[in-house]
């Protein structure tokens, strides 16, 4: 049961679009092997729109009626295995149901994917993976394929574990028989979520800012009339964090934008900040910072959760954080305060 509660929140940090902001990772780092027989990237999408954190941009893959296998790679450039912590994939504003696609997630330590470097993880499914069709085991996976067949459009996510050959990682979709429609995806995310150690204090403040694109103006006559910009987030492939069968988006959604302002005290220093600031620790700590760090405070979007123990794909919503100067309540015992906003 979730009534938008924020319990023991988690953050989904986008990695890519973080190393490209610090300048590890290039756009030449993300790459695909289209064009592939007649499966083509549509005139005016791109490959690295579908990495630009924007999922109503909607990017188009020409296949309806083909057949022939699409991969879409990363190079995290990140060659040590423990610091790639990489441990979830979203996929948002997709149409996977409608097209008839059949997708899996590998990694390895090569560009190539060569035998014997290639890792099939177990793939946990948090929105829509449609798990009972990806293997259970190890074994199973290598089998199998590790293949998992979404049950609608809309979005996906899921988690994995990543503890070797992991610098590239490499989604890779097929048809399941012929692709039955053009292939849509708005956005994908490859990146480590966090946990926060505990939930927030109970004095919350929430605000869901119904007509926040409201302009209400008065005439020289003293009536007044309002003008709606926005009434709320632009639709993916379905309304935002929908999901069903076929390309129709519920017109009756949720309004407004959702905002949270949270603190967290009594924090030890150990859940708070990393140990150094070595490139080790900032890759491998999930403390708060190390929120911070991967969202460069404001400046990337992730995906919150506000209940990380409910998983309807109502209880996520795209955000900022915005977050306030530290406090040390006792000897290393830390509180803070974050506003968490929602972006369209």
């Amino acid at each position: 049961m979730s009534y938008t509660r924020p319990l023991t929140p988690r953050f989904y940090c986008d990695w890519v679009n973080w190393l490209l902001a610090e300048g590890k990772m290039a756009t030449s780092d993300i790459t695909d092997n289209l064009p592939n027989g007649n499966v083509s990237i549509a005139t005016g999408s791109s490959l690295i729109e579908m990495f630009d954190m924007t999922p109503s941009n909607l990017q188009t893959i020409t296949a309806d009626t083909e057949s022939d296998q699409i991969q879409i790679q990363v190079n995290t450039t990140i060659a040590t295995d423990a610091s790639q912590e990489s441990s979830f994939v979203a996929i948002y504003g997709h149409n996977f149901q409608d097209a008839n696609i059949k997708f899996k997630f590998q990694h390895s330590d090569t560009s190539g994917f060569t035998d014997g470097n290639v890792v099939n993880p177990a793939l946990t499914e948090i929105v829509n993976l449609n798990s009972g069709n990806v293997a259970a085991d190890a074994t199973a996976n290598a089998t199998a394929g590790n293949y998992a067949t979404p049950a609608n459009n809309g979005w996906t996510l899921f988690s994995f574990a990543s503890t070797e050959k992991n610098q590239y990682v490499r989604i890779t979709i097929d048809a399941d028989g012929t692709y039955s429609d053009d292939i849509q995806i708005g956005y994908i995310s490859i990146g480590k979520y966090i946990d926060l150690p505990n939930a927030p204090d109970i004095n919350i403040k929430r605000d869901f800012n119904e007509g926040e694109g409201n302009i209400i103006n008065q005439t020289d006559g003293g009536m007044d009339f309002s003008n709606l910009k926005y009434l709320s987030a632009p639709n993916w492939y379905l309304a935002p964090y929908e999901l069903k069968s076929g390309s129709t988006a519920d017109s009756i959604r949720r309004s407004g934008r959702l905002a949270w302002d949270l603190n967290f005290s009594f924090v030890a220093d150990t859940n708070f900040t990393p140990e150094n600031w070595s490139s080790s620790k900032i890759l491998q700590s999930d403390t708060i910072r190390n929120i911070l760090q991967y969202t460069i405070g404001s400046h990337l979007p992730f995906l919150y959760q506000w209940d990380n123990s409910v998983s309807t794909e109502w209880d996520f919503c795209l955000s900022r954080v915005y977050h306030k100067p530290e406090i040390m309540k006792t000897n290393n015992v830390w509180s803070i305060g974050m506003q968490i906003v929602e972006r369209y």
